[in-house]
């Protein structure tokens, strides 16, 4: 459905009930689904500004009615505006300003910035009368040419929703790339979705991979274990032939970094791939590029290695460890790297060639495993997921973690990733979702069956979730 708000000052009732008068046949037209919005719909007794922001929330297009009166309104500029322009930002709502009466709005920045009607900048209210309404049912064709892609889809609690065509499995990865979302399911299956125009295409099914990684917010990066690397900047793959399987991937600057199960690390640049004349013997669990520092290269053995910013000195760390590690994360701290090992962390110190370690077990009443870590998008926190299905908000410092409690749920958690806002997505095993803010609190969405959830910083979010045989995309209200 496309749904349609309305904003306006109420002394300027009367261009409001016009433009509804010129719209409200779009309600009736069969083939396609419109509703409008206007705060003539808050009924009795009901939460008028919950009511409101509910609005704002689910529109897909926003007319503005603008007048002195509009630009003077404090609840339109401080309530509104703000929330439709971070919308038009993040998820591409449209917002349409039309100038009904002589007033500033070009010396307004966010205003002027946005094309208006009319296109000739005559307010409507200084056109003949048939004129105006000419403008008007000409604003109604270009909303319904707009509905195009968000007409009878299925959830009323997502801004855009599209179904993922094709699809035949559990959805385990999902991206943003450029203004376009690639997803991947359990059989290495992969889909390319513009949200924009919310459709979807299938790419071709990619042998199993062993990490993703995407670069500079235009291309993915897959390594598959059947020794090739593949990247994607549109709706095909291209294959780059390795020596041996990737097994983990970073990236410095421009480059693309491959690790690989015979311990060689590799350079991919612009089609070009060089690989380094050194090893370390045995398969690469993970490489993990440092600004100006280099590289921290994990062994399946649970070794550490250092490889200088150069790429020329190969070094491995002598780091005091009661059990083998087996996950590199981001530290917090520049310079620092937080090593994972069974019910501990490490941080290490990485401001030299030399690789120290401060060992840091988390204050934890557990001996569970830890399963995962992730930073927040911020770089304020750590979530921390344990083999049990707990999960943690673990300070920067590695002090005074935060056990989050699901046991509503009666479930375990599923699996986590970073929130746009400085939080985490967080879904558990019978399919429910949750946002954990990062004071601690979560709020839970009145959803079933959710298989993802993902964002990009800056970024709309974006869920997974599955209805009878079909899997759905979308992005979800608050």
């Amino acid at each position: 459905m496309s749904r349609i708000f309305i904003s306006y000052s109420r002394k300027d009732l009367e261009w409001k009930e016009r433009l509804e008068n010129i719209l409200r046949p779009l309600t009736r037209i069969d083939n396609r689904n419109f509703s409008i919005w206007t705060d003539s719909m808050i009924g009795s007794g009901e939460n008028w500004f919950e009511v409101i922001q509910n609005a704002l929330d689910d529109a897909h297009v926003a007319i503005l009615l603008v007048t002195s009166d509009f630009l003077n309104s404090e609840f339109v500029n401080e309530r509104e505006i703000p929330k439709l322009l971070k919308r038009r930002q993040n998820e591409g709502v449209v917002i349409i300003p039309v100038i009904v009466k002589q007033c500033l709005w070009e010396n307004i920045t966010w205003l002027s910035t946005i094309q208006c009607r009319p296109r000739s900048g005559r307010p409507l209210s200084s056109l003949p009368e048939d004129d105006a309404d000419k403008e008007l049912v000409e604003l109604a064709k270009e909303i319904i040419s707009l509905s195009k892609g968000v007409s009878n889809k299925p959830a009323q609690s997502h801004r855009f929703v599209t179904e993922i065509e094709g699809c035949r499995g559990k959805i385990v990865f999902g991206t943003i790339v450029a203004d376009n979302l690639v997803i991947g399911n359990e059989h290495n299956e992969w889909f390319w979705i513009d949200y924009q125009k919310s459709n979807s295409t299938k790419l071709s099914t990619l042998s199993a991979y062993s990490s993703c990684l995407q670069n500079n917010s235009t291309e993915i990066f897959l390594g598959l274990y059947d020794k090739k690397l593949a990247y994607s900047k549109n709706e095909n793959w291209e294959f780059v032939p390795m020596p041996s399987s990737v097994l983990s991937l970073t990236k410095r600057e421009n480059d693309v970094i491959t690790a690989d199960s015979a311990g060689m690390i590799s350079v991919f640049n612009n089609d070009n791939l060089s690989v380094l004349p050194i090893s370390i013997k045995e398969p690469i669990l993970q490489v993990l590029a440092l600004q100006n520092r280099g590289f921290v290269i994990l062994g399946v053995s649970g070794k550490l290695w250092h490889l200088s910013q150069d790429s020329t000195s190969l070094k491995q760390c002598n780091i005091p460890l009661d059990d083998p590690a087996w996950q590199l994360a981001p530290a917090l701290q520049e310079g620092f790297v937080l090593l994972m090992h069974t019910n501990q962390l490490t941080l290490l110190d990485v401001l030299s060639n030399l690789v120290t370690a401060i060992i840091q077990p988390l204050p934890l009443n557990s001996n569970d495993v830890f399963r995962k870590i992730i930073p927040s998008f911020n770089l304020e926190y750590y979530g921390l997921l344990t083999d049990e299905g707990s999960f943690y908000l673990v300070p920067g410092n590695l002090r005074h973690p935060r056990l989050i409690d699901f046991s509503e749920s009666g479930t375990e958690v599923s699996d986590i990733n970073p929130h746009a806002d400085g939080g985490f997505w967080l879904w558990t095993t019978d399919g429910r979702l949750y946002l954990i803010e990062p004071n601690g609190t979560f709020k839970k969405f009145n959803l079933q069956q959710v298989q993802y959830a993902f964002s990009s910083p800056g970024k709309a979010s974006f869920i997974v979730w599955k209805n009878a045989d079909k899997y759905y995309i979308g992005s979800p209200t608050k």
